[in-house]
């Protein structure tokens, strides 16, 4: 039969999890755990298996990164309860702010109608960290006036996502003549 262990290292070469087992096939999970069940910090861990047939035996060696810290996201513009209206402004906005982690996969910034929205529309997205900076401009001119909420969310390598949201409200106004008009200094009545 053949018996097998995995170690898995911290930096300082300390074996912080083992598992054991014998058979044909290795199958092991690391939660990230040490023996006592402890958290372990991030950081790029050793891990080495081995295994023994009889007198016979193999080696190999890797690394894995636990990364169990969420991405920094933050959103400065537009701010909550802003009213985004044409009478005073342009049609569009930059939502503008900070997304980092030190094993950043993608960011993604959308929209949705309401305060809860169900569905959302990707405006941009990046796989790079922005600081201070503007992830992309929402043109909401054609849009019915309410409720808006937008978002961004940042991805990391081990599946960790922040998500940040401001909602806001579009207040568009349009003037429009009547066809039926009446000239009261022509001698007209109204």
């Amino acid at each position: 039969p053949v018996a097998w262990t995995v170690a898995v290292k911290n930096s300082l070469n300390t074996t912080v999890r083992s598992y054991s087992g014998g058979g044909p096939t290795i199958a092991c999970v690391w939660d990230g755990k040490d023996g006592a069940g402890v958290l372990q910090p991030d950081g790029v861990y050793a891990v080495a298996v081995s295994a023994t047939v009889g007198s016979s035996s193999a080696a190999a060696s890797g690394t894995v990164t636990l990364d169990t810290t969420l991405p920094s996201v933050v959103l400065t513009a537009p701010v909550p309860g802003l009213v985004l209206s044409n009478v005073y402004q342009s049609t569009s906005v930059s939502a503008t702010g900070s997304v980092s982690d030190t094993n950043l996969s993608s960011w993604t910034l959308d929209w949705g109608a309401g305060s809860a929205p169900t569905t959302w529309t990707t405006i941009s997205t990046g796989t790079s960290p922005v600081s201070n900076g503007t992830f992309g401009v929402w043109n909401w001119s054609t849009l019915a006036n309410g409720a808006y909420t937008l978002r961004i969310q940042g991805l990391d390598q081990a599946g960790n996502r922040s998500t940040v949201t401001s909602t806001v409200t579009v207040g568009n106004f349009s003037v429009s003549q009547s066809v039926l008009q009446c000239n009261h200094g022509s001698g007209g009545t109204v």
